[in-house]
């Protein structure tokens, strides 16, 4: 790895701790905690739990396991029949890691015929847990530990 290649590395994962302490705050501010409280504890001012807090309220907040079962239920009726099995196995699991690889796998079978005939229900609620994949995919990627529980999706 070359020292641009662990500055980038170095980056993405401040980006992922930041983007994590913005949710957290966000979180806590929904939940009721005082603001200073917050403040104090995530070592910022109260004017940035103010400002974090309305920006993560402009888009929409989305537990990541909900999403990605979600969307696993609906491409487990979009892959053949040897698949389903492993698709449906992504949707007990509790681990993230195992829901976005069951993803993976899901997303690559998936019958054409099929998901031309989704509803735009299923098609919107499909593009979500996509989104929601992406979004833990950068997570991921940029190493960041623990991994969210929620994402916010503009």
């Amino acid at each position: 790895m070359s020292a641009l290649d662990d500055v980038a590395a170095a980056a993405a994962r401040r980006d992922a701790a930041e983007a994590a302490l913005v949710e957290a705050v966000a979180a806590a501010r929904d939940a009721g905690a005082d603001v200073a409280a917050i403040a104090r504890a995530a070592g910022v001012t109260r004017q940035t739990v103010y400002r974090w807090a309305s920006t993560v309220t402009d888009g929409t907040r989305v537990p990541v396991n909900v999403a990605l079962d979600d969307g696993l239920a609906i491409l487990v009726d979009l892959v053949g029949p040897n698949m389903r099995g492993q698709v449906a196995a992504g949707m007990s699991s509790t681990d993230v890691r195992v829901k976005l690889r069951r993803w993976d796998i899901a997303w690559k079978n998936v019958d054409g015929d099929a998901l031309r005939e989704l509803d735009d229900e299923g098609r919107s609620r499909l593009d979500l847990a996509g989104k929601v994949v992406a979004k833990m995919t950068r997570a991921i990627d940029a190493h960041a530990d623990p991994l969210p529980a929620t994402v916010i999706i503009d």
